[in-house]
């Protein structure tokens, strides 16, 4: 009882605040995304100066994230002017979706499957992209769907094959080449066909070939020409696409639509080799108090994950069980609120804390491995978490196809 009597003395000090400093501790109303946003207009202050909001999700596989982030998207752009969507998704793998919401005629879900990445491939994000293509019916600002990605390269020939008219050529620069690349004769080999084909388009003047899509592939082949650890790079890559984007476009505002652990403007020491900063560290180097870094997790629920299995990855539904104490879940909770906004700025001691923190994967492999529920805080690393008490797992169009690769 005391923690809700102190819930609510945050939330009437905030009210007679509001405009001078961020509120604590704020019960939002509803995750819904048609619903009223009075309870949004009371954190508008927090995005005055934010030119990116990164916002994340401790799983990929939980619904209402995917949800909540739908409402506070729209909001900006209804009320803050945002127009881009920013997915933790291949540059070359969107660009159908963004077609689509831009008036091309096609299938919206089978234009979000081409995506081809398991967590964004739900009804709650086709839910998303629909929207998008209805706003921009009307809208003078038109909303952009934007991978920043680099994954996968089967992407990017698929674009390119629409791109440029003689898909043999296409075909031709990629082939030979077999997953998972690495370094080696087959891709060094493509890299310079690749290069002597963008070379072509470049003297015919015929096919232009997206800025993004050549600086995506130009990351892909680095990042498998590359000698000794690599898991650094793609982070760096996600922001400098980004950033590119914003020198494009200077005046866009953009919603970062991944992990938490990507948003978050982190350092990670795996203890394996050089540290990993995340693409919120690069973006909150980049812009300042233009970055704003927002955190979502939950206490209990279902999440659709990836496992280990006998034979490889397997695709399951896991289940959180009731936090721990000594974690932002089971501190958030005690609040007794099912959707509570939390600014960390004030939150002292959170350093002997720890919160959920689960990717694409979950679980314990037969050797022994075990991927956890929870991390270690560190600080200054969010600005502000979003607690959803009760969570269900997504509304996947598509059951993934495992293949020994996974986005995390």
């Amino acid at each position: 009882m005391k923690k809700l009597t102190l819930l609510t003395v945050f939330f009437c000090s905030g009210l007679l605040l509001f405009g001078q400093e961020p509120l604590s501790f704020f019960p939002l109303r509803t995750i819904q995304p048609n619903d009223s946003y009075s309870d949004l207009e009371h954190l508008d202050s927090l995005f005055t100066s934010a030119k990116i909001i990164g916002m994340g999700e401790s799983t990929h596989g939980t619904s209402e994230f995917t949800v909540f982030r739908h409402r506070l998207f729209k909001y900006l752009v209804e009320k803050k002017g945002f127009t881009i969507f920013f997915l933790e998704a291949d540059v070359s793998a969107c660009k159908r979706v963004n077609r689509y919401i831009n008036g091309v005629e096609d299938d919206g879900k089978e234009a979000l499957l081409e995506v081809k990445l398991w967590p964004w491939l739900t009804q709650e994000m086709l839910d998303l992209v629909n929207w998008m293509k209805e706003h921009n019916k009307t809208a003078e600002k038109k909303v952009q769907f934007v991978g920043c990605d680099m994954q996968l390269i089967v992407d990017d020939k698929l674009e390119l094959g629409r791109i440029i008219s003689d898909t043999n050529k296409v075909d031709a620069v990629f082939s030979g080449m077999k997953y998972p690349y690495k370094d080696s004769v087959e891709v060094i080999l493509a890299y310079q066909r690749w290069n002597e084909l963008k070379a072509e388009c470049k003297v015919s003047q015929t096919t232009q070939i997206d800025t993004l899509i050549d600086i995506s592939i130009e990351q892909w082949f680095q990042h498998k020409l590359r000698n000794g650890i690599t898991y650094n790079f793609r982070d760096s890559c996600m922001a400098a696409n980004i950033m590119h984007y914003l020198d494009v476009f200077p005046n866009s505002k953009g919603m970062y639509f991944a992990h938490n652990g990507h948003v978050a403007k982190a350092i990670y020491d795996y203890k394996i080799g050089h540290p990993r900063k995340m693409t919120g560290y690069h973006l909150d180097e980049k812009l300042g108090i233009g970055y704003i870094c927002i955190g979502q997790t939950t206490e209990i629920g279902t999440f659709n994950a990836l496992t280990f299995g006998k034979e490889g990855y397997e695709f399951r539904l896991h289940e959180l069980k009731k936090a721990k104490k000594k974690t932002l879940e089971n501190y958030l909770t005690s609040f007794k609120e099912p959707i509570l906004f939390c600014s960390l700025e004030r939150l002292h001691g959170i350093e002997k804390w720890s919160y959920t923190e689960i990717g694409a994967l979950y679980g314990k492999s037969l050797e022994g491995y075990k991927v956890k529920r929870n991390r270690s805080f560190k600080p200054n690393r969010y600005d502000y978490f979003i607690l959803i008490k009760n969570t269900s797992e997504t509304n996947l169009l598509k059951r993934p196809k495992i293949t020994g690769q996974h986005n995390d």
